[in-house]
C-alpha cells in the first residue's frame, strides 16, 4: 500500500480530558509535499503567535538533507514561518515557549542540531540559542514569578531552565543518578503541581536503571527550589519518553501530569498514557489505544491532554493512497 504525504488535522480542542476519545470538528487540514517528509513529526500548540487572538500551531518534519520547522496560523493555516536547519538524524523538537520576552506575543523553542533557539513569535528572529545538547525542550512558564515566561531544556541526565528574556540559567532540576541515566529525555510544566503556589517540572527518565529492563521513571521538581517533589517508577516498558503538565484534572486545586508508555511502532504491545494526579503512587486513570497503538507517540500525552487549553486538537495521519 503506497502512502501519501504525511498529514496534520486541527480539530476543534474537547472541552475536557474526559472526553478525548470523542471527535473533534476539523478546523484546518495541513499536509506534507512528499510521502517520506514526515511532517507532522512533532507538533505543538504555542499559543498566539502572530497576535490575531486565536491560538497557532507549529510542526517539525524533515525534506531531503534538511530539518524543518513551521509556524502556522490558527486562523487560516497559513504558513507564518518556516524555519530551516541542518538535517536533524535524532529527530526534531519543538514547543512554546510562552511569552519569554514578554512582548504580548507567544514565542517557540527549537532543537535545532547542536543547540536550542527561541524564537519569537513577533518577528521569527531568534530571541536566545543555547549551545548545550539537548534532547528535549519546553516552555516552564513564568518559574521566577518575574513576568518573563522561561523554557526547559532536557539533557542526559538533568534538566535545565532558562529564564526569559536573556536565558540566564535559572534552575538546574537534577536526575537521580542511576545508571544509564536519562532524566531529560522528556520535560514539560507540571503547573502548580504540590500547591504552593509555584510552577513546578515533571521529567521523564525512560530506560534509566540496571538491570534487563532498565524501564526507568518520571519524577516532578519544585519550581522553586529545584527540589524533588514526587518519583514514579516505570510500571512498564517504554514509560516516560514523553511527559506533560495538564492543568487541573480531577478539581482538587492542584494540576496534574501524563506520562506517555510508547513501545514503539513495531510492537504489538498497547501504547498507554498515565494520568497522574498529585503526589499519589497510583494514576489517577489510564488512556490506551490498542488498534492504532499511538496514543503514546509524537508528544501523546500533550495532544490528549493539553489541547484543552488552545483551541486545537492535533492528530498525525498518513493517508493511504488510493
Amino acid at each position: 500500500m503506497r502512502r501519501r504525504a504525511t498529514t496534520v488535522w486541527l480539530a476543534a480542542a474537547v472541552p475536557a480530558l474526559a472526553g478525548v476519545s470523542g471527535a473533534g470538528e476539523v478546523v484546518h487540514l495541513l499536509q506534507g509535499t512528499h510521502p517520506s517528509d514526515g511532517f507532522g513529526a512533532q507538533v505543538a500548540g504555542p499559543g498566539d503567535l502572530d497576535g490575531d487572538g486565536v491560538p497557532d500551531v507549529l510542526v517539525a518534519w524533515h525534506l531531503g538533507a534538511s530539518t524543518k520547522f513551521s509556524a502556522h496560523s490558527g486562523a487560516d493555516a497559513s504558513a507564518l514561518y518556516v524555519w530551516d536547519v541542518p538535517y536533524l538524524p535524532s529527530g526534531p523538537v519543538v514547543d512554546g515557549a510562552g511569552d519569554f520576552d514578554a512582548d504580548g506575543f507567544a514565542d517557540a523553542v527549537l532543537r535545532e542540531g547542536p543547540h536550542v533557539s527561541v524564537r519569537s513569535g513577533k518577528t521569527g528572529a531568534p530571541l536566545l540559542t543555547d549551545a548545550a545538547p539537548a534532547m528535549s525542550v519546553a516552555r516552564g512558564g513564568d518559574l521566577d514569578q518575574d513576568g518573563f515566561d522561561d523554557v526547559l531544556i532536557g539533557g542526559s541526565g538533568e534538566v535545565v531552565a532558562r529564564a526569559g528574556p536573556v536565558g540566564a540559567i535559572l534552575r538546574v532540576f537534577p536526575g537521580l543518578g542511576l545508571p544509564a541515566e536519562t532524566l531529560g529525555r522528556s520535560c514539560d510544566s507540571a503547573g502548580d503541581f504540590d500547591g504552593d503556589g509555584w510552577l513546578d517540572v515533571v521529567a521523564g527518565a525512560p530506560f534509566a536503571g540496571s538491570g534487563p529492563y532498565q524501564d526507568g521513571y518520571a519524577a516532578v521538581f519544585s519550581g522553586l527550589d529545584a527540589s524533588l517533589r514526587f518519583v514514579w517508577l516505570a510500571p512498564e516498558k517504554g514509560f516516560a519518553l514523553d511527559v506533560a503538565g495538564i492543568g487541573d484534572v480531577n478539581g482538587d486545586g492542584r494540576d496534574d501530569v501524563a506520562v506517555n508508555v510508547d513501545h514503539g511502532v513495531n510492537s504489538v504491545d498497547t501504547n498507554r498514557t498515565y494520568v497522574y494526579a498529585g503526589p499519589a503512587a497510583d494514576p489517577l486513570f489510564v488512556l490506551s489505544d490498542p488498534i492504532h497503538r499511538g496514543i503514546g507517540r509524537n508528544s501523546g500525552a500533550e495532544i490528549v491532554a493539553k489541547r484543552q487549553e488552545l483551541r486545537f486538537r492535533i492528530g498525525v495521519h498518513a493517508l493511504p493512497q488510493r
